[in-house]
C-alpha cells in the first residue's frame, strides 16, 4: 500500500492559498520565495526550504507579496506527535528536495516497482525529520515569551514586561537570551506579529470591509495613527498605501 495519498507542486508563483485543513497529514516544502504561514492561531514566516509537517484537521493558509512555489504531499501516518505541527529546514545540500522531487517524478509515472520506490523515499524523507525532531528543542524561558506575545499580540495592553516579570527574570538577561535563540528582540517578534497580521487583514479587507482603525484596534494599536506610522516604518509603506500595490486591489 503506498503510504502517501497524493504529492503535487505549485510551478507557478502563488500568493496566497485561502484557509482549508485535510483529512490526512500534509508536508510542504517551499522551494521558492518567502512569505507567511498561518497555522491555527499562529503565524510564521517561511522562505525556500523550509518544511512543514501539518496534523490532519489543522486549519492553515499561507502567503506572500512576492509569490511561492513549493511541494506537497499528503500521507497517513507519522511517528511525529499530532498535537501541533512541525517545521524543519532543508540541509545545504537539499537533500530533502531532491527526494521530494524523486518521489514527485514516480508517483507521476507508472512503472515498475512503482509503490515500493515511493515508499523506501518517504521513508527516507521522514528517518531525517525524526532525526531532525529528537535535536534540542528551544530554551524554556524563550519558548515561554514566545508563546505569549503570539497569544497577546492583538491585545492593546499586552506587555512584554509584564510576562517577563511572571518569569521571574531580569530584563536584559531575557532580551539576550531572546535573541540569542531567535535572532530578534521580543519587541521586534511582538512588533513583527503585529505587523504581518496588520498584512493579512489589509490583504482580505476588500471583502471584510474593516476600517484602517478597526485594523489598527484587532492588531493591537490603541492609537490608529501610531499603528500608520510604524507600518511605514516596517513596510516602507503606509497602510493605505501597501492595500494599492496588492494585485486585486482596484484603487488607482
Amino acid at each position: 500500500m503506498l503510504k502517501i495519498a497524493h504529492i503535487g507542486k505549485l510551478h507557478t508563483n502563488t500568493y496566497r492559498v485561502e484557509l482549508h485543513n485535510h483529512d490526512l497529514w500534509e508536508a510542504v516544502y517551499y522551494t521558492k520565495g518567502k512569505g507567511k504561514l498561518q497555522v491555527g492561531e499562529e503565524t510564521v514566516s517561511f522562505q525556500a526550504g523550509d518544511i512543514f509537517i501539518l496534523p490532519p484537521g489543522l486549519i492553515h493558509s499561507d502567503y506572500s507579496d512576492g509569490g511561492f512555489q513549493d511541494i506537497f504531499f499528503t500521507f497517513y501516518r507519522t511517528n511525529l506527535p499530532a498535537n501541533h505541527y512541525h517545521r524543519f529546514r532543508d540541509l545545504d545540500t537539499q537533500a530533502i528536495l531532491h527526494l521530494l522531487n524523486q518521489m514527485h517524478d514516480a508517483f507521476m509515472r507508472n512503472d515498475p516497482n512503482r509503490e515500493a520506490i515511493i515508499n523506501l523515499l518517504y521513508e527516507l524523507i521522514f528517518q531525517y525529520m525524526y532525526t531532525w525532531d529528537s535535536s534540542p528543542k528551544m530554551n524554556t524561558y524563550v519558548e515561554s515569551i514566545r508563546n505569549a506575545v503570539i497569544a497577546g499580540f492583538s491585545d492593546p495592553y499586552f506587555s512584554i514586561t509584564d510576562v517577563i516579570k511572571k518569569l521571574h527574570l531580569n530584563a536584559n538577561y531575557a532580551r539576550s537570551l531572546f535573541v540569542k535563540w531567535t535572532g530578534s528582540t521580543p519587541a521586534h517578534f511582538l512588533l513583527e506579529k503585529r505587523m504581518e497580521y496588520a498584512k493579512q487583514l489589509l490583504f482580505s479587507r476588500h471583502l471584510s470591509n474593516y476600517s484602517f482603525q478597526q485594523i489598527s484596534f484587532m492588531c493591537g494599536f490603541s492609537d490608529p495613527y501610531y499603528f500608520s506610522r510604524m507600518f511605514r516604518k516596517y513596510t516602507g509603506l503606509s497602510p493605505r498605501e501597501w492595500e494599492k500595490q496588492l494585485p486585486h486591489s482596484s484603487n488607482p
